[in-house]
Order: structure tokens, then C-alpha cells, then sequence
């Protein structure tokens, strides 16, 4: 990639980003945030693909302060909610990972390491009970690395206003169940309830058991 090109590349991702974390603010209906919200992230992902170096561009966007990537991630997981609405269960298994969300998410991982993305990235975005698809989606496909740096007592809190909120016939609920058990079969499988687990004590299988 030119430095010109790099240049411009930088520029509309940029804009995007603002577009992707300003959503809420635009228009008088979720639908007009929600679309906002949708082609930002698809510039954003169209970016990443290129190979020249979107996706460092991309994932740098994210990670560049405190402030940015707390808004950042937030949008993702409100723009899962938009794909859950969208897709169904197949927001959750294989298909995720085609999915905008899933596939911005795994940018910004890529980019830093597991154990920064999980306790700094995801474990502080755990409020509002939004995002309940891409963070059970990552539980299943990074078990280990998810819960041995997500916090535990944030996982539980999230899980516990997700399944009090939602009607248990909807798929948030689901996702929110299917999480919760999840995090009670890894807790319970660390060998000192006192101590904070490492290394993700839930095995694979366990993991593909609830997808």
C-alpha cells in the first residue's frame, strides 16, 4: 500500500469509526441508527480486508486510547444485538464468523494481545446487557483465553440483567443462559474456588456442548 493510499485509508476509517460509535445519536428511529450503524461497519470491515494493511489501520482505530475503544467495542455489541435481530441463532454458531461484528471484533483481537482484548476490551464492556451473540460467540470459539481473563464477577452481572430483562421465549435470553451456564462450568471446574482461574478450566468439549 502507497503512503497516499495508507493516507486516505486512514482518513475513511476515521470517519466510519465516528459513524459507528455516533449511531445512537443520529435520527429520531433505531432504524436510522441501526443502518447508520450497519454501513459503518461494513466500510470499516471492507477496509480490514484489504491487504495492505487495513486491517492494522482498522484495529489500531479501536485500541488508540481509553475512551475510543470503550466506544468502539460498546458499538459492536449493540450492532450484534442488530444482527441477533436479524439472523437468529445463526448469529451465534458458524455463520457468526461472517458476520460484521464477529469480524471487527477478531480485527481488534488480532491486533493486541488475547489477554489485553478479554480483561481490558471485553470484560469492561459487560453493561447494558448488549452484545449477548458476539460474547457467547466468543466464549465458544475462545473458551480458554475468554475465561481466563474475562472477570468473572462482571460475566455473572451481565448474565444475571440479561435474563432478568428478556423474555425467556427470545434469543437474548437464550444467549444469556447459554452463557451464564458456561461461566458456572468454568468456576466450578477451577481447582480453588478462592482463586481466579487461569487458562480457561472449561475444555473444548464442554464449550462445544452449548453451542
Amino acid at each position: 500500500m502507497s503512503r497516499a493510499t495508507r493516507v486516505l485509508f486512514k482518513r475513511r476509517a476515521r470517519r466510519l469509526f465516528a459513524q459507528l460509535i455516533g449511531a445512537e445519536e443520529f435520527g429520531e428511529g433505531q432504524a436510522a441508527s441501526r443502518q447508520r450503524r450497519y454501513e459503518a461497519a461494513r466500510g470499516l470491515v471492507k477496509i480490514s480486508n484489504n491487504e495492505g494493511g487495513g486491517a492494522k489501520v482498522v484495529g489500531r482505530l479501536f485500541l488508540k486510547g481509553t475512551r475510543r475503544r470503550e466506544e468502539g467495542i460498546k458499538a459492536l455489541l449493540r450492532l450484534s444485538d442488530d444482527e441477533l435481530d436479524e439472523f437468529g441463532y445463526k448469529a451465534i454458531g458458524h455463520v457468526a464468523e461472517v458476520i460484521l461484528s464477529t469480524k471487527l471484533l477478531a480485527t481488534v483481537m488480532n491486533r493486541t494481545r488475547e489477554s489485553i482484548f478479554f480483561s481490558q476490551c471485553i470484560s469492561t464492556a459487560l453493561t447494558g446487557g448488549h452484545g449477548t451473540a458476539a460474547i457467547l460467540h466468543l466464549a465458544i470459539t475462545e473458551t480458554r483465553s475468554f475465561f481466563a481473563h474475562v472477570t468473572s464477577a462482571r460475566l455473572f452481572i451481565f448474565c444475571k440483567q440479561v435474563i432478568e430483562n428478556e423474555e425467556q421465549t427470545g434469543l437474548k435470553w437464550y444467549c444469556g443462559a447459554k452463557l451464564y451456564r458456561m461461566e458456572t462450568l468454568a468456576a466450578s471446574s477451577a481447582p480453588d474456588p478462592g482463586v481466579r482461574r487461569s487458562g480457561g478450566q472449561m475444555d473444548g468439549q464442554a464449550a462445544i456442548e452449548w453451542t
